[in-house]
């Protein structure tokens, strides 16, 4: 039986994250409540297609309805979820994806990503704190080099879970209003670079 679980298991992931409209609505109950109706208009997206993926999701036990309000002047029932897991895949549960899921993975966190920054440019708010954080650091490394960041790498992403849940702990017993920050963490091999025509090789 214990052989068959992480089949099982990888079975249910790729099938939350196997399109890009799933694993951007997985993203969104990540990060908040939200219904289909809200990622429909985030997406530019039919409101009946995005609705098939929630459904999808909620089925695969991803997310789990929260509220119900009304909408369009009470003449339909709105339907609010949220992750059920407030967690990243581990690496153990990526390893079980193949190329094209990661792809789709990466992908849809690159477009996220994107959509994060330019929204704050756009409202100010990237630049309403004058200690935020923006580093680029170019890193010839080995195979070792590469482990030993990531791993510094796991463990900043560790910590911030830390944060995110003392921060919700606090806001519960005091009332202290909170507002919203991205942390956005890339790491990846770049090409190398071209030689000129006369650098010898």
């Amino acid at each position: 039986m214990s052989a068959q679980k992480p089949v099982l298991l990888s079975d249910r992931i790729a099938a939350a994250v196997s399109h890009p409209t799933r694993l951007h609505a997985m993203i969104v109950f990540w990060e908040r409540e939200a219904s289909p109706r809200e990622i429909a208009a985030e997406l530019g997206e039919p409101i009946n297609n995005v609705t098939y993926h929630v459904n999808q999701l909620r089925d695969l036990g991803w997310i789990e309805p929260v509220a119900q309000r009304p909408a369009r002047g009470g003449r339909v029932v709105e339907h609010f979820y949220k992750a059920t897991r407030n967690t990243l895949l581990d690496d153990a549960e990526l390893a079980r994806l193949g190329p094209e899921e990661r792809h789709v993975i990466d992908m849809t966190i690159m477009r996220s990503i994107s959509k994060d920054i330019e929204q704050a440019i756009i409202s100010g708010t990237f630049f309403a704190h004058e200690d935020n954080q923006l580093t680029r650091i170019p890193v010839d490394v080995d195979e070792q080099g590469w482990q030993e960041t990531k791993e510094i790498l796991d463990r900043a992403l560790e910590e911030l879970m830390k944060v995110k849940e003392a921060v919700l702990q606090r806001a519960a017993s005091s009332g202290e209003e909170t507002f919203p920050t991205k942390v956005e963490i890339i790491h990846f091999e770049s090409p190398r670079p071209k030689r000129s025509a006369d650098e010898p090789a």
